[in-house]
């Protein structure tokens, strides 16, 4: 009996001990599922995400990933890359065994970041993360001096418009007070009008009478270039600059689904990447004319030809985004040109003969004033015209002309409009088409600048993805993770806390975010 108490005594004592080691082990073992599960959560997150669109990459260098509707192809990549990591194939310590048992339940979104969102900010950023290692000093200077050139010329323009205006509003003999707002758009003939209803003309006999050759002076105004200029102004522009043998897309953009019609909600977020806010959006814009091609583009592709001209002006044509880009640049052009013309003391002498020559036999000093004004608008306008030509044929054209750049008398003016004359002179140092674009770019609004952007990016991988969406494309996301585990030690019931639910299973949750 002695002997037989002592082996009972041992095998109750092997026993709490075999109990206590095991119970140390779970635990243990319980720590390292918890961690498992969490780096089994990142690990797959990174690898889902390592799926990003190769064919954006490509073609862009933007790295989303394809989330399709409500991130559900988050899940199913999670769920596939944690089910390979944790299917008994890995962490084993001997074949057909392993320490962790991981088996994943669900992986719901919780939160899902998408390109479009936060004003198109997410997307801006992707672009200058991408391009941050170009040099952005000097062409943050350059284009800095270029853009106040820029707004002098115009101021130029403004003044120009202003000084018609002043030829109304002058005491010139008016009976009145004239009512007359200024309106780029009003026409000279319209505003001399004024001028004449307001005006008392005096005779050779020294009487006062409201007397006036009215079929000369409308004959003289429809004669005129300026009459000619103002019906070019009105629509008839772009087959005067359209260089020869040179055809327009008839492309058309299909609006339906693109990214700027479906803003959604939502404030920009500012990113910590090195640079300042002009310096990101020099290399946002040097990115624009880099890969999204324009009028002067040579490779042609499938779909709109013109995307940089859409990406400024977001038209539903190819031919109104080109209209829409020259128009633009013709009245950069015309303030930069009146600019040129008021500082040449030789150009203002043949505007101030030529005025006087048109209706000097009026005798009315405010009419030769505004015609003067009104000449000085048509010739910079006109060549602006042969600018605008130069650009389109792929020539350069400098901001400020000197005399050896001007390509128009001002009785050339007539010729231009009539087709006798084809070609321009380019400026050796100017700017190429390319190049006045992307200064237009940095007077665009930054928001719809970032959507149409996004827009053509989706209209070309449409090309091989018709049911490509920017706005499933992902840029970050958290997503909870449940699983399960089985235990090590089933058998020992009451190391689970009791044999109710489920003794043999362990379930957790994760959140994590990529």
């Amino acid at each position: 009996m002695k002997h037989g108490s002592i082996t009972v005594y041992l095998s109750m004592s092997l026993l709490l001990a075999i109990g206590l080691i095991v119970t140390v082990l779970e635990s243990a073992r319980i720590q390292g599922l918890k961690a498992q599960m969490i780096m089994g959560a990142e690990s797959a997150l990174d690898s889902a995400f390592a799926e990003y669109d190769k064919t954006m990459f490509e073609k862009y260098g933007i790295t989303l990933f394809d989330g399709g509707t409500d991130g559900i192809q988050i899940k199913e990549t999670m769920l596939d890359y944690f089910s390979q990591e944790y299917s008994g194939t890995a962490n084993e310590i001997f074949a057909g065994f392993t320490w962790y048992p991981l088996t994943a339940e669900d992986v719901y979104p919780q939160k899902i970041i998408r390109a479009v969102d936060a004003k198109g900010s997410i997307f801006a950023h992707l672009v200058t993360e991408f391009m941050k290692y170009n040099a952005v000093g000097d062409q943050a200077e350059r284009i800095l001096e270029q853009l106040n050139i820029l707004e002098k010329g115009e101021d130029a323009r403004n003044d120009a418009e202003d000084a018609k205006e002043e030829a109304i509003r002058t005491d010139w003999g008016m009976q009145g007070e004239t009512n007359v707002s200024r309106k780029t758009d009003i026409p000279v003939k319209h505003m001399a009008q004024v001028i004449l209803e307001n005006t008392e003309i005096e005779d050779n006999t020294g009487e006062e009478e409201n007397k006036f050759d009215q079929e000369r002076y409308e004959k003289e105004w429809e004669d005129s270039m300026v009459s000619d200029v103002e019906e070019i102004k009105a629509g008839g522009f772009l087959k005067l600059v359209l260089p020869r043998g040179s055809a327009l897309s008839g492309e058309a953009i299909e609006t339906e689904d693109l990214p700027s019609g479906q803003i959604p909600e939502g404030e920009p977020l500012t990113f910590q990447n090195g640079l300042d806010d002009l310096g990101r959006e020099v290399l946002y814009n040097v990115y624009l004319t880099e890969y999204f091609p324009s009028f002067v583009t040579e490779e042609k592709r499938n779909g709109p030809q013109y995307e940089l001209e859409y990406i400024l002006f977001g038209k539903d044509s190819d031919e109104a985004n080109l209209k829409a880009a020259v128009n633009r640049l013709l009245l950069i052009r015309e303030g930069l040109n009146i600019l040129h013309i008021l500082q040449s003391p030789e150009k203002m002498e043949a505007v101030l003969a030529m005025a006087t020559a048109i209706m000097g036999w009026t005798l009315i000093p405010a009419i030769v004033t505004l015609t003067q004004a009104a000449l000085v608008g048509a010739w910079a306008y006109g060549e602006s015209i042969m600018d605008v030509r130069t650009l389109l044929g792929g020539g350069k054209i400098s901001l400020i002309k000197n005399q050896e750049e001007w390509n128009l008398s001002l009785q050339g003016v007539a010729d231009l409009l009539k087709g006798t004359i084809a070609e321009g002179k380019e400026g050796e140092n100017g700017l190429t088409y390319t190049d006045y674009l992307m200064l237009l770019l940095f007077l665009e609004d930054k928001e719809e600048k970032y959507y149409r952007t996004m827009d053509m990016v989706q209209v070309n991988m449409r090309k091989t993805n018709p049911d490509f969406l920017m706005r499933e494309c992902i840029f970050g996301v958290q997503v909870g993770i449940s699983v399960k585990a089985g235990k090590m030690f089933p058998q020992w019931t009451w190391l689970s806390g009791g044999s109710g639910g489920r003794p043999y299973e362990y379930a957790y949750s994760v959140s994590r975010m990529y």
